[in-house]
């Protein structure tokens, strides 16, 4: 209904045949149909008599459009960061954002949002891992749990056997031998997919913990539990 809306709003009825792909968990805009004819805008809000906006009137155009399809992206546009605003030599600029609904930080593959539009103002893709009902409520009861200290997460990974893949794909397993091998990061909140008939979204408060130093592994265990919720290789820094 909110897709039909917004096509209406801005006088396309393709919108109506080419139905943008909706996440089956959080029941949110994932990304939007490649169908040019269904294409959206973002408003414009420069100056009276102008044709350009400034880079500041474009973020305001953005936090605009943001806000007017709440109910597609799921996520209020007080609750996102803009992390990156740059623009190609193709003329399309691309803004990310990280969702923030906690007071401690949102890791893994959702809480993202990109736009990417076009010097027309034309959105030529958008990609959205936000999640929807992040309330206040929530986020007390996720950072008022009972969490392991960095302590007692270095003394349950000494000896520990990690299951992670490496750039290659490749399945590996390596066990940490001492204290020295591991640095603590901070408590997150980490989302699990659970992929079952009816699919699921678990949020975990989460330790960060690079493992190994010669070919770093960036792990998350649970934080009140210390199970393993994921491991990858540490991104380049």
């Amino acid at each position: 209904a909110a897709w039909r809306a917004l096509a209406v709003a801005q006088g396309s009825s393709a919108p109506l045949v080419d139905v943008p792909e909706i996440d089956p968990v959080t029941g949110t805009l994932r990304s939007l149909p490649q169908s040019p004819t269904a294409a959206l805008r973002i408003p414009f809000v420069g100056a009276l008599g102008t044709t350009q906006m400034t880079e500041d009137e474009e973020r305001e155009a953005l936090r605009r459009f943001i806000a007017e399809n709440v109910l597609l992206l799921g996520v209020e546009a007080a609750d996102l960061s803009l992390v990156e605003h740059t623009k190609s030599d193709a003329g399309v600029t691309v803004a990310r954002y990280r969702q923030n609904p906690f007071d401690v930080p949102l890791r893994g593959d959702y809480g993202r949002l990109e736009i990417a539009y076009a010097a027309d103002r034309r959105v030529v893709s958008l990609t959205n891992t936000t999640i929807p009902d992040t309330t206040a409520q929530l986020g007390r009861a996720l950072t008022g749990a009972k969490t392991l200290k960095a302590e007692e997460v270095t003394r349950t990974l000494v000896g520990r056997s990690v299951a992670y893949t490496d750039r290659e794909g490749r399945p590996q397993t390596r066990a940490v031998t001492s204290a020295d091998e591991i640095s603590l990061r901070e408590v997150v909140v980490y989302p699990v997919r659970n992929e079952s008939a009816a699919p699921s979204l678990a949020l975990h408060l989460a330790w960060e913990v690079v493992v190994w130093q010669d070919a770093p592994v960036l792990l998350y265990l649970d934080a009140v539990t210390g199970a393993q919720l994921a491991a990858a290789p540490a991104p380049a820094s």
